[in-house]
């Protein structure tokens, strides 16, 4: 036990032992290294405190760690790994607090339970950590990354078999300079899965249950598993990221969906005003026409609108209006006499719901889609 202040404890190869921290009010640093079955206790006061925890966690290791008034941190190291049998008990109270993972951490096996979390911060070693669906659904942390513009990072999260419904929308990804990530790394389990993604650009890997999945805005990438599975697309801003431009030379700034089965799988289309374009509000029981104009073979494209422009001159185009949506599937192989440009970098399949408007555009909802079997008005609901 000590007392307040700003008191200083280190712990070095804990390991199997016993390590029981009672402070009073201020900023204590605590470090505790070496963990693999060891039983951690610290009861700290107010203060903005900071916490390390590193070792090979094995199973048997207990930690229970709580924290009065202050901006606290607390940092899993870079030696941090996890497995069944593991239990983490963590509140850190009222403040702007924090978990900071600098290691590859994996905590989705382990009975934990996080109380007073503002804000998760993945560090530049942390690309394999991996969060259980629980510890992050209807939750509203702020989830950072390594610090680059270009950071591809993302936080994986692992669905339980028992099924259930997860909801990261009130998650939000910080993508700024400073401290850019992309989204979640969902994998579903094998039971029926309801999920709603973070605002970032997230990945999902779909299970065998009869998953329910809407991506949420940014762009996302949703692998469609076995079962009967449902995409929401519940609007144009939420399938592409507010860089998506005419002179994009790939996809990357539009949602991606693979291995849609045409035999299962179903996307759902929503009647709010204006989701699919100004002035477009769509029936519940419009009808869905769905039109193939093959692949698009006449150039080299350069860009999505030389894509685009194609797909236009392909098709009879027509617009979509209350009660007949009409849908475009147009494809592009690769073509890698020119690197750098949209159909060596972006080659596949893509679907063009037309909006209020004739000619097909880049105002249009446009989303990659691999598709097996023959797409029709059956693969569509309009809620």
């Amino acid at each position: 036990m000590v007392g307040a202040g700003d008191n200083s404890v280190t712990a070095n190869s804990v390991a199997d032992g016993t390590l029981v921290v009672e402070a009073g009010d201020g900023a204590d640093v605590i470090s505790a290294t070496g963990l693999t079955t060891a039983e951690v206790a610290l009861t700290l006061g107010g203060g903005d405190n900071e916490v390390t925890l590193d070792g090979t966690f094995a199973s048997g290791l207990e930690v229970v760690l709580t924290t009065g008034n202050g901006d606290d941190e607390l940092t899993f190291g870079t030696g941090a790994t996890s497995v069944t049998g593991v239990t983490i008990n963590v509140d850190l109270g009222d403040g702007s607090d924090s978990i900071i993972f600098d290691g590859a951490v994996d905590l989705s096996g382990g009975t934990v339970s996080l109380a007073g979390i503002d804000v998760l911060e993945f560090g530049a070693a942390a690309s394999n950590v991996t969060l259980d669906g629980d510890h992050l659904a209807g939750q509203t942390y702020v989830m950072k990354g390594a610090g680059s513009v270009t950071d591809s990072d993302l936080a994986g999260v692992t669905l339980d078999n028992n099924g259930g419904t997860y909801d990261f929308s009130g998650l939000s990804i910080d993508g700024t300079i400073a401290k850019a990530m992309a989204g979640l790394n969902v994998t579903g389990g094998s039971k029926a899965d309801v999920v709603t993604g973070t605002d970032g650009g997230d990945t999902f890997s779909l299970g065998n249950g009869d998953d329910v999945i809407e991506g949420g805005l940014g762009a996302d990438s949703i692998t469609v598993g076995g079962g009967e599975d449902t995409i929401i697309l519940g609007k144009k801003s939420a399938t592409q990221t507010a860089s998506f431009a005419t002179g994009n030379a790939d996809a990357s700034n539009i949602d991606s969906i693979a291995d849609f089965v045409t035999a299962d799988d179903t996307i759902q289309l929503s009647s709010a005003a204006n989701a699919y374009g100004t002035g477009l509000t769509l029936s519940t029981d419009a009808t869905v026409n769905v039109i193939d104009l093959g692949t698009m073979t006449g150039a080299d494209y350069a860009t999505v609108n030389d894509f685009i422009a194609a797909a236009a001159t392909a098709a009879t185009e027509v617009k979509s209006s209350a009660n007949a949506v009409y849908v475009y599937l147009a494809a592009v192989t690769s073509d890698t006499s020119t690197t750098g440009d949209f159909d060596t970098d972006a080659a596949g399949t893509y679907m063009f719901i037309n909006d209020g408007t004739t000619a097909l555009t880049a105002d249009d909802t446009i989303v990659q889609i691999g598709i097996t079997g023959t797409m029709d008005a059956t693969n569509f609901t309009i809620v």
